[in-house]
């Protein structure tokens, strides 16, 4: 008993110990209203049975007493006294057990309340995983297709004659090859970054053990932020891109309506770029993940606790089951985008405008080091060079 009084006194004060409820999100505020009424009910247990507990421990040592102090002779003379103290015994113990219920009644109420929002915590860290999941799988498919149908522009024979139409387009293609080889060279290698920096998040979850993960959180939190501004860097970047890309499709659009036999290469245009913009919603879901999982980390920085039922040991728990989940598709993605620098390669680059690609990657460069910091923008701006000497 004087066991199972002490972890719940010990588990009552845990629960003012932790910073991880101090955001003013939903369920953090929620986490703290319950964390307040249960010290209410704390309150009344100091107050209201704590003290009976003493009176129930002194009755027992009272009436051992009686054994360890008298002899036999004395013992069977004050039976009668004893058996009405034993009496009056049972009446406390029965009494505090009351007590006991009643008391129960709301810390039960307060211990349901407690896993809904422990339930809450998990559904909500497994979204964010399911999210950012199906987003990251369907941009390897959309980065494809975009590829592809790039490619695809130059399969056309269609605008091999001499037509004037056809040589606007011959040129509009032109133009689309060469933002084509800043997409190579500036973009598609930082992709290969993105793509790492997701995988070697997850593998936090996957290589550690609980208490390894709980000693690494500052670094994690920290290159989560990291990640974080590297996936603002990449919709950055691919923003920056589809400036032209749209206005290339404006163009084609001009010219189907000038020749209809121009159409299926329109459509084709349009369905690259509707595909790239897919592919930036996912990056944008990516960024969104990262800043959660570096506020979630924030959070539980400064936790100490690691019982089964902290928030901390929850999330660690949901990610620790998603992650070779994740990093398996991450390698799905990595060779997706060797097909995509295959599709790239596959178009001729005898013609590109070398001073338009090269301006576009010392714009890219600039932003670079606009957005980030330290290693990470070495990282970035190495790909960039690496993708450059092999074009």
């Amino acid at each position: 008993m004087s066991v199972d009084m002490r972890l719940f006194s010990l588990s009552m004060r845990s629960l003012y110990a932790e910073k991880a409820v101090g955001t003013d999100e939903e369920v953090a505020k929620e986490f703290r209203k319950l964390r307040d009424d249960t010290r209410n009910d704390a309150m009344v247990y100091i107050e209201g049975i704590l003290p009976i507990k003493a009176e129930f421990v002194t009755s027992i040592s009272e009436f051992f007493d009686y054994f360890d102090a008298l002899t036999f002779d004395e013992w069977c003379e004050s039976i009668p006294t004893i058996r009405k103290e034993a009496a009056e015994y049972k009446k406390l113990c029965m009494t505090l057990l009351k007590l006991h219920h009643d008391i129960l009644v709301p810390l039960k109420k307060r211990r349901d309340q407690a896993g809904i929002l422990m339930n809450a915590m998990e559904k909500k860290t497994k979204k964010e995983v399911d999210e950012l999941r199906q987003k990251v799988k369907g941009m390897s498919v959309d980065m494809r297709l975009f590829s592809l149908s790039m490619r695809s522009l130059y399969a056309e024979k269609a605008v091999g004659t001499d037509e004037e139409v056809a040589k606007e387009f011959r040129k509009l293609r032109d133009d689309t090859r060469n933002d084509a080889m800043v997409y190579i060279e500036g973009i598609l290698s930082i992709t290969a970054e993105f793509v790492t920096s997701i995988s070697e998040f997850f593998d936090y979850f996957d290589a550690l053990t609980f208490d390894e993960w709980c000693e690494s959180i500052p670094t994690i939190r920290k290159e989560a932020a990291e990640y974080k501004k590297l996936c603002m860097t990449l919709l950055k970047l691919h923003h920056d891109i589809l400036v032209p890309l749209k206005k290339r499709r404006d163009q084609a659009g001009i010219l189907v309506r000038k020749i209809a036999n121009l159409a299926s290469q329109f459509e084709k245009k349009k369905a690259a770029l509707e595909k790239e913009a897919a592919f930036i919603d996912g990056i944008s879901k990516a960024a969104g993940f990262f800043s959660v999982m570096e506020h979630e980390l924030q959070k539980f920085e400064n936790n100490t606790k690691k019982s089964e039922d902290d928030p901390k040991f929850i999330f660690f728990k949901v990610m620790k089951v998603e992650a070779r989940d994740m990093k398996s598709i991450c390698q799905v993605f990595y060779a997706a985008l060797l097909e995509v620098k295959t599709d790239f390669d596959a178009m001729p680059t005898e013609g590109t405008d070398r001073n338009y690609v090269d301006e576009w990657l010392e714009k890219q460069k600039k932003t670079i080091q606009e957005e980030c910091k330290g290693k990470l923008a070495k990282n970035m701006l190495s790909a960039i060079a690496q993708a450059v000497e092999k074009n």
